[in-house]
């Protein structure tokens, strides 16, 4: 049986998964302003300055791989609702550490809370299909696991 609030339901993980997807590129498309102002606690040479800026966004990547495996498994073991619950808060988590190291010298902050919202990327990426597979019909599949897809383009 489906339900007319399936459609909410993908709304909701879209803005979620649109959320998460900002986190991961907010910074990296505005290095240069990122660079002036955290100009003090950044490596002294330009190199290390800009590729320690660039690990903002690539962190996500390199944490998403060794982490996709574990997240299917929780997301198949325990569902979608504790799964989406787990990555709000783990992103939630990451962006307020984030918003603690807006001082100058605080870099390091910004990129351990990168790191948390890199975290909860493991569990948004591999929701579309499972969140298809259970709240939609068959008619329906593709055209909803397209809709998740693209919250997080």
């Amino acid at each position: 049986k489906v339900y007319k609030r399936r459609w909410l339901m993908l709304g909701l993980f879209s803005v979620y998964s649109f959320i998460n997807g900002y986190q991961w590129i907010h910074l990296s498309i505005i290095g240069n302003i990122i660079e002036r102002y955290y100009n003090e606690s950044l490596p002294s040479d330009e190199f290390h300055r800009q590729t320690t800026i660039d690990w903002l966004a690539t962190s996500y990547l390199a944490i998403y791989v060794p982490l996709i495996i574990p997240g299917i498994w929780l997301l198949n073991k325990y569902g979608l609702k504790v799964n989406i619950l787990l990555g709000a808060v783990i992103n939630a988590l990451g962006a307020w550490i984030k918003c603690i190291g807006l001082a100058p010298d605080r870099f390091y902050l910004v990129m351990i809370g990168q790191w948390f919202c890199a975290i909860c990327d493991a569990f948004v990426v591999s929701f579309p299909p499972f969140l298809s597979a259970v709240w939609f019909g068959p008619n329906e599949l593709s055209t909803a696991t397209a809709i998740g897809v693209f919250g997080n383009q």
